[in-house]
């Protein structure tokens, strides 16, 4: 009698998971609807991809070029910094003379 009883008392329990599991079909549904297209999203990106890797290849030659010329850049920029201290001297020589020539066409 016990048995029967239990039974009975899990009969409403069996009907709300069958209620729950009939809802989650259409949901099921279209998540697998959805992992389809992104699997064909993912396919269409696959030479997209495979273009970009061509191109960072070609990519690497163009760079070490660059990286060359910057190399021989350095010894230019080293003496254009040695021109420019050589020229603070002069500059600093040429600040009196062109107080006088403002003075000098103040007068005029």
């Amino acid at each position: 009698a016990s048995c029967v009883a239990k039974r009975a008392s899990c009969i409403p329990k069996r009907a709300s998971c069958v209620a729950k599991r009939a809802s989650c079909i259409p949901k099921r549904a279209t998540s697998v609807a959805e992992s389809a297209s992104c699997v064909a999203k993912r396919a269409s990106c696959i030479p997209k991809r495979a273009s970009c890797v061509a191109k960072r290849a070609s990519c690497i030659p163009k760079r070490a070029s660059c990286v060359a010329k910057r190399a021989s850049c350095v010894p230019k920029r080293a003496s254009c910094v040695a021109k420019r201290a050589s020229c603070i001297p002069k500059r600093a020589s040429c600040v009196p003379e062109s107080a006088s020539c403002v003075a000098k066409r103040a007068s005029c």
